[in-house]
């Protein structure tokens, strides 16, 4: 087997290193949750539980709630649907805008879903103990950072600032 050639390459590649782990967590949840019968995607799972607490929402408002993009709610409400986990109903005021909700099955499948979250958070827990990296909390300072200041105006920065440190 080759060595990991983005383990060499430092910081640089870090989007594509977290990237791959997000990927594989996606797909061993997803595993597992094919394994306990559920018929949530492993990516949808935010998603129901998001709507399992709010009752209904809009797009726009999962979308927003969730960070990710319009389109990307958009695909995943429609497969939710086919699944029939949650129905989407056009706003009758305003016809751009559908709401959705779950169905008897969504709800059931969120109440499951919530004890399999609860088995994931002992989990990266344990893990965490393990390699006495708080992965979670790092997120979320690396994510205020950015927010703060944005990556291209701190690379633009460096660029300019011709440091090679």
């Amino acid at each position: 087997m080759h060595d990991d050639f983005l383990q060499t390459t430092g910081s640089a590649f870090l989007a594509h290193r977290l990237k791959r782990l997000s990927d594989h967590l996606v797909a061993e949840i997803g595993r597992v949750i094919e394994r306990l019968g559920l018929e949530v995607p492993p990516t949808a799972g935010s998603t129901l539980l998001l709507l399992s607490q709010e009752q209904r929402l809009g797009i726009v408002e999962i979308a927003e709630r969730l960070r990710v993009t319009h389109p990307f709610i958009v695909r995943l409400a429609a497969r939710l649907e086919q699944l029939g986990l949650v129905a989407i109903q056009a706003d009758k005021e305003d016809l751009r805008r559908k709401w959705v909700s779950l169905t008897e099955a969504g709800s059931k499948e969120a109440v499951r879903l919530k004890e399999l979250n609860a088995a994931l958070e002992r989990v990266f827990g344990e893990i965490g103990r393990e390699t006495g990296a708080d992965l979670l909390g790092a997120i979320d300072l690396y994510e205020a950072a950015l927010a703060a200041a944005p990556l291209a105006g701190r690379i633009e920065r460096q660029l300019s600032s011709g440091d090679d440190q």
